[in-house]
């Protein structure tokens, strides 16, 4: 007997005819004993509910089931929605503006072999205007634990096949966490399980407007409660504190904010000034000087 996968598809805002992709995106899987469960978070936009109500009926697939929102709530509160009315013994979760590969959850789901995996990544191809990019990420699931505290290397939430009971165990999608919620539900499914490595790209990642211009605030925020949250960890790790606060440098730089960006860097030095992973912040920077840096550096108080 073949298990049941629930594959969730949270929606917000999404023009329905980007959301009806990534539906058939998953009624096209080569595996076919699937439940998809679709979450309106946006309930607001009447019209919109009703649109996607229709699109759903025209699909006349019984594996399909429609739940909204009474109020807009947030991505983990609708992810965690989802994996309330799941019945299967597998959970995938899909965006609403991404594509699986057809054979996504067939491949992922051969790589359960042992009872104590907990989830299955995956590369994907990153779909930007004119251009799509394979992206390979870093097998790290022998060394796990230590580098997802650091940078989450098994990405959106689109990417992961998980045993449910896993998702359960490590108590569901964080509501209060403003962003990075992904990386926060990894960090608790590696405390207590294995994960393994597909190497076959089976997602397409739409980059969209929205993507790009990310409310910095949110980023920032998310970096603060998890530093927060797992303070104990990083407390008791200089080294990994450390590399964790220059990858947040990193990708605020990347985000455009250079002066939150040097404020987790120039926390860093002061933990360690000769730390190896501090000078190698220039390097990962790449675009900008170091004549930059230094300019913010002498500016910007550490908080």
């Amino acid at each position: 007997m073949r298990p049941l996968v629930s594959c969730i598809i949270t929606t917000h805002k999404r023009p329905v005819e980007i959301l009806k992709r990534s539906i058939l995106s998953v009624i096209n899987q080569t595996y076919n004993n699937l439940e998809i469960i679709i979450v309106n978070d946006y309930p607001e936009d009447y019209d919109l509910q009703i649109s996607i109500s229709k699109m759903i009926n025209s699909f006349k697939d019984k594996r399909i089931s429609y739940i909204v929102h009474e109020k807009n709530s947030g991505a983990p509160k609708a992810r965690n929605t989802g994996i309330n009315h799941s019945k299967g013994e597998y959970v995938a979760f899909l965006d609403d503006d991404d594509e699986w590969l057809p054979d996504k959850i067939d491949k992922q789901l051969k790589l359960f072999d042992d009872d104590q995996v907990g989830l299955v990544y995956c590369e994907h191809y990153r779909v930007e205007k004119n251009r799509t990019i394979r992206i390979v990420p870093h097998d790290y699931c022998k060394d796990a634990r230590n580098k997802i505290f650091i940078y989450n290397f098994i990405g959106g939430t689109s990417f992961p096949l998980m045993r449910k009971k896993a998702i359960i165990e490590a108590g569901m999608f964080d509501i209060n966490c403003k962003s990075s919620q992904d990386t926060d539900m990894w960090i608790r499914i590696i405390e207590k399980y294995k994960i393994k490595y597909c190497k076959e790209p089976l997602v397409k990642y739409h980059v969209s407007e929205e993507a790009i211009s990310t409310d910095i605030t949110k980023i920032k925020d998310g970096y603060l409660y998890q530093l927060e949250k797992y303070r104990d960890i990083y407390d008791s790790d200089k080294q990994l504190y450390i590399k964790k606060l220059n990858m947040i440098a990193v990708a605020l730089f990347v985000h455009g904010s250079r002066k939150e960006g040097m404020k987790y860097w120039k926390k860093a030095i002061f933990m360690k000034v000769t730390s190896i992973n501090n000078l190698l912040f220039i390097k990962k920077l790449g675009g900008y000087s170091l004549l930059v840096i230094k300019r913010n550096l002498s500016k910007v108080k550490v908080f």
